[in-house]
């Protein structure tokens, strides 16, 4: 259900998706040993994306929670830890959103997971666009360039669906 939910997302039908994605919630709740991170971290996605960012803070941060107690996939805690930093810049603590991005790039170098660090890059570039620090920006940039070129990636599909 959350697969399809991400589709109405990607296809824009943002309503659609959030009704989907919050039954899929529901339903996961209602098993033994549901795991709903995913789907929680979408939602959180989509809620920012509408412009509710306390409400996708909150979504994502319940994410990560999650993730923690059950040692659940590091895709799903980094997707995460990345929708909790752009959660922060959209509330304007770009001290606080640095510090969720650098510590997701950190997670994700340690275990090897370098193509999708390249997406930590970026929103540390574009953190650094915001501080006025182009030449740091362009930097982060060219190495996250690479990791999708290493990787065959397209940058510009960089988007937190890791499922």
């Amino acid at each position: 259900m959350g697969n399809i939910a991400d589709i109405y997302y990607l296809k824009g039908d943002l309503p659609h998706a959030a009704r989907l994605y919050q039954d899929t919630v529901n339903l996961i709740s209602t098993m033994d040993h549901g795991d709903s991170s995913y789907v929680l971290y979408r939602l959180a996605d989509l809620e920012l994306a509408q412009g509710n960012v306390q409400e996708g803070h909150r979504l994502a941060q319940q994410a990560v929670d999650i993730i923690g107690q059950t040692q659940g996939s590091y895709q799903y805690l980094t997707g995460a830890m990345i929708v909790v930093g752009e959660a922060l810049k959209a509330e304007d603590d770009l001290a606080g959103a640095r510090s969720e991005f650098e510590h997701t790039l950190t997670t994700l170098q340690k275990i090897g997971a370098s193509d999708l660090a390249a997406e930590s890059q970026i929103e540390l570039a574009d953190l650094e666009i915001q501080e006025n620090h182009p030449n740091q920006a362009e930097n982060l940039v060219r190495a996250a360039l690479r990791e999708f070129e290493k990787e065959k990636s397209d940058p510009t599909q960089a988007v937190r669906m890791e499922s």
